[in-house]
């Protein structure tokens, strides 16, 4: 609940986050508490960010799980970048900073992946760069299916602002969910790449899913397409 009314109404979802804090201050301090947690703080600090951009950081800092964080300074870096682009600048370094902290490279990966893109219109040249250490992130990867996920994101981050360099991105991820041996999760895979080039090739999404011959994950990704094009459609 804060988490939805932080974007409208920040003030009422603090008010809403202070009894949820209340409540979960009640539970054992465990794995979920902790998540709920970080997520409330990371939903709000993005709603901060339209109004008050010191409050925003404030709560920011305050989030515990290093991905959430990152997160969160990455949507506040997107939301100065119009309106202040130095402070811009020195918070998406703070995130990128928090970012690399993480352990996981499936995280790492895209979490460098949505940092760039909340700032790729304001400053395309960083954000190439920081997309170009995602990808090298994401080949450290060595479970294959997920690696091949990771790269169609930021493949498809990238292709806001770098059309032919995601096109090289994304014949990559298809190249290394070729090698997956397990059919199902060679399915899956081709799926999720074909659901994140539907955001900006759909002729081409659809060719992908031509060569994906289980009906589960083609269906979870028609349903990815179909959506895109409905979007295209209101627009």
């Amino acid at each position: 609940i804060a988490g939805g009314a932080a974007t409208s109404d920040v003030e009422r979802a603090v008010q809403i986050f202070e009894r949820a804090l209340a409540l979960a201050d009640t539970m054992p301090d465990n794995t979920l508490t902790v998540i709920i947690k970080a997520r409330a703080l990371g939903a709000i600090a993005a709603g901060f960010a339209k109004r008050d951009v010191e409050r925003a950081l404030a709560v920011a800092d305050t989030i515990a799980d290093a991905s959430i964080r990152a997160h969160a300074l990455g949507a506040i870096a997107g939301e100065l970048a119009t309106s202040d682009g130095e402070r811009a600048v020195q918070v998406f370094e703070h995130a990128l900073a928090v970012a690399d902290t993480a352990e996981n490279a499936v995280r790492k990966a895209r979490l460098l992946t949505a940092i760039a893109g909340a700032v790729a219109t304001s400053d395309g040249e960083r954000a190439a760069q920081v997309f170009e250490h995602a990808l090298a992130v994401a080949e450290t990867i060595e479970d294959a299916p997920n690696k091949a996920g990771a790269l169609g994101a930021i493949a498809h981050v990238a292709s806001t602002s770098n059309v032919a360099r995601a096109v090289q991105v994304f014949e990559r991820a298809l190249a290394v969910a070729e090698t997956i041996e397990n059919a199902f999760n060679k399915a899956l895979a081709l799926g999720a790449i074909a659901g994140e080039l539907a955001k900006s090739d759909v002729e081409r999404a659809l060719a992908v899913l031509n060569t994906n011959t289980n009906a589960f994950s083609k269906a979870l990704a028609l349903e990815e397409i179909a959506g895109e094009l409905a979007k295209r459609d209101g627009e």
